[in-house]
């Protein structure tokens, strides 16, 4: 993005409708396109922190710093969402921030003049981070049943029994020769995350599992993310509306997986265990391990006896509830140093990943800011 820039009604509700976490509105007044981003702002599910501080005087409007429109359709949101408006006499020039980008302009007068849209004529200057790029953890654990083996007590793996012993091999995978569990969820658009509906307006349903868990996440890695190797993936700041929305309704796809899966996990897990102790129990009654005697009443327990016992030693092998099942997605942005946008190395590798940058001079420096040279100029400012 450059220094200078141009900002002006559509501008600044175009940069309102993609801030995500933090939006401050500072300028003499406001217009009713601003307050209608604004407002669809804070009704998404997740709204950001909004800070609004603006001049009350009627003249504000007379010039044509803002309208009185405008200030009711603010007033109204600021009713509603029971947000602070604060006020400050005499403000005449203006900042917002968006997230991480920051812009100071001057407002237009509209009385007066006719704002500007041409990049040569700007009104403003953007501070936003010192690249556009940003690091990305994203990672999704917990997930992989078929994966998931839990270990069995060896003193349990007792009796004549040898092909038992040697299929346990002190440990059991529960889905071991299957494969993953295959659930339905309710489905939804991946660039929106709006639910998607039948002709009677029900939820489409769809085949879910691990696999398509792998499928989605190495779409995402596709989309969005590029590797760079010795220093992790990157994403593109002007992609982080559209990561984040993706992101959502992957968590919420995971989200409905989960709970769906747990319903089927119980019944696999309580068959498995009854399964096993029917399995070991003619062993252990011959051989039975001294723990499993401590808290007997009596000398000759009953088979129902040795029976509950195994199901409860087999019952905490397999951590029955939320900690044996409990898939994570997590995301982590992290900003480049600037030790690290001035690493030959690392320019050289991010040149090859996105050559595009060569072009934008994403990293220029300057020790004050550039001048903006006008049409058909060969002078700065001339």
């Amino acid at each position: 993005m450059s220094t200078f820039t141009v900002i002006n009604d559509e501008t600044l509700a175009q940069a309102v409708a993609h801030c995500r976490k933090r939006l401050v509105y500072i300028a003499p007044g406001v217009t009713e396109k601003i307050v209608g981003a604004m407002k669809a702002a804070m009704q998404r599910p997740q709204p950001p922190a909004l800070t609004v501080i603006i001049d009350a005087d009627p003249e504000v409007c007379r010039l044509g710093y803002g309208t009185v429109e405008g200030l009711k359709d603010l007033q109204a949101l600021a009713t509603a969402q029971l947000l602070p408006i604060r006020y400050q006499a005499g403000l005449r020039l203006g900042v917002l921030v968006a997230d991480d980008q920051i812009w100071v302009y001057s407002p237009t007068p509209l009385l007066i003049e006719a704002g500007s849209d041409r990049a040569d004529q700007p009104n403003a200057i953007s501070l936003d981070a010192v690249t556009q790029l940003q690091y990305v953890d994203f990672e999704v654990a917990g997930y992989k049943l078929t994966a998931r083996r839990v270990q069995i007590p060896t003193d349990l793996l007792v009796g004549s029994d040898r092909t038992l012993e040697v299929r346990l091999r002190n440990s059991f995978s529960l889905l071991e020769g299957k494969e993953s569990l295959v659930v339905q969820i309710p489905d939804s658009d991946p660039d929106t995350g709006e639910p998607r509906l039948d002709k009677q307006g029900q939820p489409v349903l769809v085949d879910y599992s691990e696999l398509a868990i792998d499928e989605e996440r190495k779409k995402i890695y596709t989309d969005f993310l590029t590797p760079i190797t010795g220093h992790g993936q990157l994403i593109s700041k002007m992609r982080r509306q559209a990561f984040d929305t993706r992101v959502e309704w992957f968590k919420a796809r995971v989200a409905d997986y989960t709970v769906a899966v747990k319903e089927k996990l119980d019944q696999a897990i309580e068959a498995s265990v009854k399964g096993m102790t029917k399995a070991l129990l003619p062993g252990v009654m011959q051989r039975p391990p001294a723990r499993l005697m401590k808290h007997s009443l009596t000398l000759t327990p009953t088979e129902d006896d040795f029976r509950s016992a195994i199901e409860a030693e087999l019952s905490q092998a397999f951590n029955i509830g939320d900690r044996f099942f409990q898939p994570t997605v997590k995301v982590i942005f992290k900003d480049l140093t600037y030790e690290t946008i001035t690493d030959e190395k690392f320019l050289a590798l991010l040149k090859k990943s996105f050559p595009g940058l060569v072009q934008q001079e994403i990293f220029e420096e300057h020790e004050s800011a550039p001048e903006v040279r006008r049409a058909g100029s060969s002078k700065p400012g001339h």
